[in-house]
């Protein structure tokens, strides 16, 4: 797995983050707590891959307030957009053994009905977490392909998480008494898993920039 990749002789210290929730996460036995540690890291990464792009943009020169401003209302306006937006540059992102994440993404959530779950029950998740196109269709098991996956699994992620933190009476609550077998088998052998993947390899590949910073410090006026 992509966490035998952390050696301690390589320099992490911008992730140190990202390394304190990791380690709550291994600490944590609840499955919808070990989710939402991981929501969290990503949660961060959709703002640590705008400032990124922004500090390469800049080569590490004066950042303006107007810069600041214009990044974090995109994100914190939009959040299941920039989450999107984020997810599809990681899904590009090469693999070992696949083309690149997106098809490794796609191939994890086919093999769902191979432990143990069928391809209705799988559909009847997707409606429970309301996973559905732009224009109002429910997405199936069926329906679910290499030109979608990146749409798909950003709702996944965020539809789920806001149905474990929010308890709307107009939507699902994902709470340990309402979590059925079939969701538990999903977070257990989709999501959670490939969050893992996605985050530890952002973290340790140096070629990867996504999230990584090419300057320690960012100039805030001109010298």
């Amino acid at each position: 797995t992509w966490r035998h990749i952390v050696r301690l002789e390589n320099n992490y210290q911008q992730f140190i983050d990202t390394f304190n929730i990791l380690s709550e996460y291994n600490y944590t036995k609840g499955i919808l707590s070990k989710y939402l540690y991981l929501y969290q890291i990503f949660e961060n990464f959709m703002y640590k891959c705008s400032l990124a792009e922004l500090e390469r943009s800049n080569g590490g020169r004066f950042f303006s307030i107007r810069d600041f401003k214009r990044m974090f209302e995109t994100i914190s306006d939009k959040e299941p957009q920039a989450l999107l937006d984020f997810l599809t540059m990681v899904l590009t992102q090469p693999y070992p053994g696949a083309v690149n994440f997106g098809a490794y993404i796609l191939a994890k959530f086919q093999a769902l009905n191979t432990v143990g779950l069928t391809n209705a029950e799988i559909d009847t998740v997707l409606i429970q977490l309301n996973i559905k196109a732009r224009k109002g269709r429910q997405f199936t098991y069926a329906t679910i392909n290499n030109t979608n996956i990146d749409l798909v699994y950003s709702k996944l992620i965020y539809n789920t998480r806001n149905s474990i933190v929010h308890n709307k009476a107009t939507e699902f609550h994902l709470t340990y008494e309402s979590m059925t077998q079939q969701i538990s088998r999903v977070l257990e052998h989709f999501l959670i898993p490939s969050i893992e993947a996605c985050t530890f390899y952002l973290v340790t590949d140096a070629n990867c920039n996504l999230v990584r910073f090419t300057h320690r410090q960012l100039e805030l006026w001109p010298q």
